[in-house]
């Protein structure tokens, strides 16, 4: 009786060891992170033919988890034909909730795979090419191509390839990374890109504006009001453009002050045309760049708001642009 009770005390404790080690299993899968890419193969000359593959990971903003084609990014094989698999906790790694990330596939051969934006949602889902649809113009060398990659399940407009303006002034990738969207990828092509995209397309100023603004979507309206805040001036033909931009109940206050100083609200270099001209030395008053007489001053407060900003230069600039 007593080696029964023994027997079955030792059973009983194994089955105890036994199902501890199979919640410690499952509590591992559970957190297991990887994703898969799916090595694409319908691209022509861009086909992939991978003897390795490597999954450059990074916090969008911050540092990435493990220097480039290192073995902390090497993938391995996946069950499915094509596809590999990179195990980002099995590296040491682990996919925080609240953070958006991007992830780079690239081979032995230096092929590579386009910014692509992810967050913890997009773990165990797999990357692919839209064959052709996938080559885009490289956004910070248009004379070359990039590979675009999308998630099979994953929000497409929330994750996959990050947007950007090209140095042409093109629009590539579909999401906009944290903290971006179009006004602030025009601000920064205005700022950072324009003038050395003029040297490189056969657009003038104004109609490369116009192109990159459309590419964004932004409405010429908003376009002009984002360069008079940047500092860039549109080349407008020098043509009078008779406007007033007061109420009925102002136009004779407005009248009056045309007669006293008989010049055209908005007119302040006094050249007897509202032009680019003046907005542009409305601009350089409202950053101290020069100074205004009193007539001066009246005639650049074309909203009459007490003010002389980059408001008064805008209205100039929709009016010579038709826009008002």
């Amino acid at each position: 009786m007593k080696a029964m009770k023994k027997i079955l005390a030792v059973a009983l404790t194994l089955v105890m060891i036994l199902s501890m080690g199979i919640m410690a299993v499952s509590a591992a899968d559970t957190d297991k992170q990887v994703i898969y890419f799916e090595e694409p193969k319908n691209l022509g000359a861009q086909s992939w033919n991978s003897s390795k593959m490597y999954c450059h990971i990074w916090a969008y903003g911050g540092d990435s988890f493990a220097a480039w084609q290192s073995k902390k990014e090497s993938c391995v094989k996946a069950e499915t034909e094509g596809v590999w698999m990179y195990d980002i906790t099995g590296k040491g790694f682990a996919i925080e909730e609240g953070v958006t990330y991007a992830v780079i596939f690239s081979n032995q051969d230096g092929a590579q795979t386009y910014d692509t934006l992810f967050d913890i949602t997009c773990v165990g889902d797999t990357l692919y090419c839209k064959g052709e649809e996938s080559i885009i113009e490289a956004p910070t060398d248009s004379s070359k191509t990039a590979l675009a990659a999308y998630w099979k399940n994953a929000d497409a407009t929330q994750y996959g390839p990050v947007r950007q303006l090209t140095s042409l002034g093109n629009v590539v990738g579909e999401c906009f990374a944290p903290g971006a969207d179009a006004e602030s990828l025009y601000t920064d092509f205005l700022v950072n890109k324009l003038e050395t995209t003029l040297q490189y397309v056969s657009m003038t100023q104004d109609e490369l504006l116009d192109h990159a603004s459309g590419q964004l979507g932004i409405s010429k309206d908003r376009a002009i009001e984002l360069e008079v805040e940047a500092g860039v001036t549109r080349t407008w033909s020098d043509d009078e453009i008779p406007t007033d931009p007061s109420t009925d109940d102002e136009a004779s206050k407005d009248e009056a002050s045309k007669d006293e100083f008989k010049f055209e609200m908005g007119d302040v270099n006094m050249d007897g045309k509202l032009n680019i001209k003046d907005a542009t030395l409305i601009q350089k008053y409202a950053a101290k760049i020069v100074d205004f007489d009193e007539a001066q001053k009246t005639l650049a407060d074309i909203n009459k708001d007490e003010k002389i900003n980059v408001k008064d230069a805008t209205y100039i600039q929709k009016v010579i642009a038709k826009i008002i």
